[in-house]
């Protein structure tokens, strides 16, 4: 088996470059003049602060191509800016911005979208699908269905590889963190209300360390996620190709948070770590708390070398021992396609089903967490 501590580890060496702190000269820009930061780039400035001093409604990072790594910032931390894009870009770390939906923001758009580029970094940063939770951020708990309808948006959409997110606030968002690109790290994340998935891992080698999930919203015939991936073939189809060495650690989800809401009437009951659409190669789950609503805990369809070792996955809505729900199951693909060389070790869940005749399974424990 391929060693899956590589894969697992390689998140820290982008996060340990990342964290280098700049020690150069400070250089600000006025609002609006994204001109001024093309030009300090191009300079070999590495240190640029955003002034709030007028208009950025036009967010947009287009063909920035520092030699080295550049930073860039607000100068005031508790700015609001609107939803940015960057596109094209190489060697940037963005960091300590928050971002809100406007009202001129089209539905089903982004907070914070990549396309193209590669090695960029987004470190403590605020994403908010409504002005309004910039004051209260909980206070998605009082919205109607047409409320969240009616705010459906993206958080973070990276479609940039060798990319990290790190340390950030996804904050009642449709899809929260995705990653659309190999090598691409998530962690230390929170993402705080979510009516879609909060996170997708759709590339190869990309790695979830420390995330956290919290309150689930069903508002359409989506079933949220806490966290998905998928292969994508050569025909583009999701389930034809192989999506290899994703590693996924100490990830963290409470399904429901608000306890004075407990008949809340959008309340989900979200997945846990639903891989549908394999084949899965060389993939890892460990450490993991989850308490989830659905059936599926940890689910593999189509797995070929995967470790999934030292997990909890429960239900505290739940807590009856009889109860075969959420479990661990690692099954063959949708296709038909056999699992084969699965370990599943040390993991506590209400039941485990392998489909695989050449798996290793043991140390499991069946039971609820809640009990």
């Amino acid at each position: 088996m391929t060693d899956l501590n590589k894969i697992a580890s390689y998140a820290q060496g982008i996060l340990n470059e990342i964290a280098k702190e700049s020690v150069t000269e400070q250089k600000y820009v006025t609002a609006g003049d994204m001109a001024g930061v093309r030009n300090l780039l191009d300079s070999g400035e590495t240190n640029i602060r955003l002034e709030d001093d007028g208009d950025w409604s036009n967010f947009v990072f287009k063909g920035m191509r520092p030699e080295g790594r550049a930073s860039i910032s607000p100068v005031n931390p508790n700015y609001i800016f609107p939803a940015m894009e960057v596109a094209q870009c190489e060697n940037i770390a963005f960091s300590g911005f928050k971002i809100a939906r406007t009202d001129g923001q089209r539905k089903r758009g982004k907070l914070v979208y990549t396309l193209g580029g590669a090695n960029l970094a987004f470190r403590d940063m605020e994403l908010f699908s409504d002005l309004s939770l910039t004051n209260d951020p909980t206070s998605y708990v009082d919205w109607t269905l047409a409320d969240w309808t009616n705010r459906i948006v993206g958080g973070f959409h990276v479609a940039s590889p060798d990319s990290v997110i790190e340390g950030c606030k996804s904050i009642a968002c449709y899809m929260s963190i995705v990653l659309y690109a190999d090598r691409c790290a998530s962690s230390r994340n929170k993402v705080l209300g979510f009516s879609g998935d909060a996170y997708r891992l759709i590339g190869d080698n990309c790695t979830s360390d420390d995330d956290y999930a919290q309150d689930a919203f069903q508002i359409n015939k989506n079933h949220s996620d806490v966290l998905q991936s998928w292969s994508i073939g050569e025909d583009r189809r999701s389930g034809s190709g192989v999506r290899k060495g994703l590693s996924i650690r100490r990830l963290t989800a409470r399904r429901w948070t608000l306890g004075d809401h407990l008949n809340h009437p959008l309340m989900a009951e979200p997945q846990g770590i639903g891989m549908f659409d394999g084949i899965y190669e060389n993939c890892l789950v460990e450490d993991c708390d989850l308490d989830i609503g659905a059936y599926h805990g940890i689910s593999f369809y189509g797995a070929k070398d995967v470790i999934i070792r030292g997990n909890k996955v429960w239900d505290h809505f739940r807590p009856e021992a009889e109860s075969k729900r959420p479990w661990i199951m690692v099954h063959d693909h949708k296709n038909g396609t056999q699992s084969t060389g699965s370990l599943i070790k040390d993991n506590i869940c209400q039941n485990i089903t392998v489909d695989d005749a050449t798996a290793k399974v043991s140390g499991n424990v069946k039971a609820n967490v809640a009990a």
